[in-house]
């Protein structure tokens, strides 16, 4: 188990029953092009190249928001890990 876990199992659990959340759960970590397992064990090399392609798609997709964020100091390492590892379940 790691801190973030529930709210994935929590949003899971609101739609179906237990032993198939559970198995959609192991689904989403295990799964070859999920990304949350990096998240969830913290493999920094791996998670720094999220952060890194992050940036770079916020640079080329909304640069305004980009700007601002350069601007103010916010790196995506201060949100980002936090919206992967709750899947958005807490925005």
């Amino acid at each position: 188990y790691s801190q973030g876990m529930s709210f994935i199992v929590a949003i899971l659990l609101l739609y179906v029953e237990p032993l198939e959340a559970f198995i959609l759960f192991l689904s989403i970590l295990h799964s070859p092009e999920s990304m949350f397992l990096h998240f969830f064990t913290m493999q920094m090399p791996e998670v720094k190249i999220y952060l890194s392609l992050f940036q770079l798609f916020l640079k080329e997709e909304v640069p305004a928001v980009y700007q601002h964020f350069v601007n103010e100091g916010i790196e995506p390492d201060m949100y980002l890990v936090n919206w992967v590892m709750s899947t958005f379940s807490r925005t």
